[in-house]
């Protein structure tokens, strides 16, 4: 079997878990079907960052973040100006750089630009933390290959964040939701999150895919109806709505849905789809 470069290097990421050096941080285990796995972040990894340049951009309308990283990782934090984007770029640890060969060595990268409202990042071997004006910021997407991402926001006013991991990890926190839609796809990795949504008409949606890892999200909706949607193979896992649990699923193959009373017709509804594969999942929620 040939392994693909971002596999090698999602390989060499969890190796360096285990050793402690380096975050985001997942370990779990799949030796019984009854264990969930323990996920843990700490963004950016850990060590000393040598910080590289900044750019700012101005926005006056909502926008969207499209991302493109290739072994490096990305953090949205919230910024202190209403019409203001701030970038920051920090070279990749030297750690990881013996990974990567020389050729990313030589040609690390970063290219970010603005137009028709779309943010574009673009980086190879770099971290970067973005500060956005959260009142005006739409929708999140994009690919990370060979590392992180964590976004730390008030969400109002996101309707979709959508982001696919290959051989890393996933760190939500998002705060006052409404009727959005949230993607996390993870290839080897794991995924962390706190979710909390506020007031809001219509139905909300969380879709989870991961392959060869696992992770734990907690769910704050109150006064929402919840299904959830829920399958596993080769894992363990469980659904908690208000510390009870609702849903256990493990084994080799199995499929799982969980609906409340009245969810067809209630005002305000939050559908939850999870389909983990080699791995497990935890999931939280409170209403």
């Amino acid at each position: 079997m040939v392994l693909r470069k971002e596999e090698i290097v999602g390989i060499v990421v969890l190796a360096s878990i285990i050793l402690g050096l380096v975050a985001p941080i997942v370990a779990y285990s799949m030796a019984k079907s009854a264990e969930i796995p323990e996920t843990m972040f700490q963004f950016p990894f850990i060590g000393k960052l040598k910080y590289e340049t900044s750019e700012t951009f101005n926005v006056s309308e909502e926008f969207e973040i499209v991302l493109d990283v290739s072994s490096g990782g990305v953090e949205i934090l919230e910024s202190e100006k209403e019409n203001e984007i701030k970038v920051e770029i920090y070279e990749f640890p030297m750690f990881f750089m013996l990974f990567t060969g020389p050729k990313t060595k030589k040609y690390k990268c970063y290219r970010l630009s603005f137009h028709n409202n779309t943010f574009y990042v673009d980086i190879a071997n770099h971290l970067v933390k973005i500060y956005i004006p959260t009142k005006l910021i739409k929708k999140i997407s994009g690919a990370i290959s060979s590392g992180g991402f964590r976004v730390d926001i008030n969400a109002a006013n996101i309707e979709v964040c959508n982001i696919k991991v290959t051989g890393g990890g996933v760190e939500l926190n998002l705060r006052e939701l409404g009727n959005s839609i949230i993607g996390i796809n993870v290839y080897g990795g794991g995924f962390s999150g706190e979710l909390s949504y506020g007031n809001y008409v219509g139905e909300a949606k969380i879709d989870i895919h991961v392959s060869g890892g696992g992770g734990k999200i907690d769910i704050e909706n109150m006064d929402a109806k919840v299904k959830v949607n829920a399958a596993i193979s080769g894992g363990g896992s469980t659904v908690e709505i208000n510390g009870v649990e609702v849903l256990s699923l493990g084994g080799t193959s199995e499929t799982k849905t969980y609906v409340d009373e009245g969810f067809d017709k209630a005002a305000k509804k939050l559908l939850l789809s999870i389909d983990v594969s080699g791995g497990g999942f935890q999931i939280g929620i409170r209403k």
